[in-house]
């Protein structure tokens, strides 16, 4: 589905642009480095029992990562771009970034149970953008700042021994902003070769979340209530009327409602790098 949208936006844009000498189209490639980072969101816990001398108590498994990002690695994307005059125009970048992490807990108190997590981040996003630009002889060298608007999934499991517990967050609108540098060099009179590098930041709170596998519990997956099956996150919890469940160590606010959370941010803030090739629709007929 959206695979599909993207596309349609695309031949859209070509359709247009085909018969425009101001479009143009930049096919390209960019990597990321996280910038800043943070302390790596929970979302949702695991917990294992601990037998002591005086009985038995539950303790969660330690996930916590103080210099935590997922914003590492190459995304893929085409830019579609339109220019008012020599210095002025308008461009709709669209772009694929994914990324896996496994990470091992840092040691915090109380030291055990250390456990490790893994995380998959996938988004498709739109990153319109205001140009300007300067021309000299063969080199352009242009000025672009706009924002971000994505679609945007994510996984994490936490492990701990031989268990592990997995979600699946729900597919939702992530936003941020960008700001770029791009130096071009003509080759040709429809062709250039262009080297870009800018800031990307993006943030995404999850609003749902389903479980895929679970090592953690005393039920079977298909037999687990509503309330360990399903996650909401909301923005405060206030005045609700809370259950306990022993057997999983959960406050819970109905057998069939799903567990109530606060919303956490996932920030993925970068320095990127990337090049492109850029072809002018019409270049040849206009010259």
């Amino acid at each position: 589905m959206v695979k599909s949208l993207f596309l349609f936006v695309a031949v859209l844009f070509l359709s247009v642009a085909i018969r425009a000498q101001n479009f143009y189209l930049k096919p390209r490639v960019r990597y990321h480095i996280p910038v800043t980072r943070q302390e790596a969101p929970e979302f949702f816990n695991a917990a294992i029992v601990v037998a002591t001398g005086s009985g038995y108590y539950y303790t969660d498994i330690i996930t916590y990562n103080s210099k935590f990002s997922l914003a590492k690695g190459p995304d893929y994307g085409v830019t579609l771009g339109y220019r008012f005059n020599d210095h002025i125009g308008i461009e709709t970048g669209l772009q694929y970034f994914e990324e896996k992490q496994e990470l091992n807990s840092e040691d915090v108190f109380p030291h055990y149970p250390i456990g490790s997590t893994s995380w998959q981040f996938r988004s498709f996003n739109a990153t319109p953008s205001l140009v300007i630009s300067h021309t000299t002889g063969n080199f352009t060298l242009s000025a672009n700042a706009g924002l971000l608007a994505g679609l945007t999934s994510l996984g994490r499991s936490v492990f701990f021994d031989n268990k592990r517990r997995t979600f699946k967050f729900n597919s939702s609108l992530s936003t941020g902003y960008t700001i770029g540098l791009e130096l071009g060099l003509k080759i040709s009179s429809a062709f250039a070769l262009t080297a870009e590098a800018g800031i990307q930041n993006q943030f995404y709170k999850p609003r749902k979340a389903l479980i895929q596998y679970d090592d953690f519990s005393y039920y079977e997956l298909d037999e687990l209530p509503v309330y360990l099956r399903k996650i909401i996150y909301v923005k405060e919890i206030d005045n609700e009327t809370v259950y306990y469940d022993n057997q999983s160590d959960t406050y819970y606010t109905g057998l069939n409602r799903p567990l109530m959370r606060l919303r956490e941010t996932l920030k993925l803030n970068s320095f990127y790098t990337g090049i492109a090739l850029k072809y002018i629709f019409g270049a040849y007929e206009k010259n």
